[in-house]
């Protein structure tokens, strides 16, 4: 499952640098494509970068409580 979100989130990455190419608005159906596309997955991108951001909360706490501070 989590090869699934990672590649999802590598497509949305992939897209949004296509998106921030300036040819890309040159052709207006590899845009509209794209934008489909970005539109398709943004969820379960938006989901899967705040559950790498809470896991990453999750070790940093960890790493407090280790130290002991």
């Amino acid at each position: 499952m989590l090869e699934k979100l990672n590649a999802v989130y590598e497509k949305f990455n992939g897209i949004e640098e296509k998106l921030a190419l300036p040819d890309t608005l040159s052709y207006m159906n590899e845009y509209k494509r794209l934008m489909r596309e970005r539109k398709e997955i943004l969820s379960v991108y938006e989901k899967f970068t705040e559950y790498k951001r809470v896991l990453q909360n999750i070790e940093d706490a960890k790493e407090i409580l280790e130290k002991g501070v």
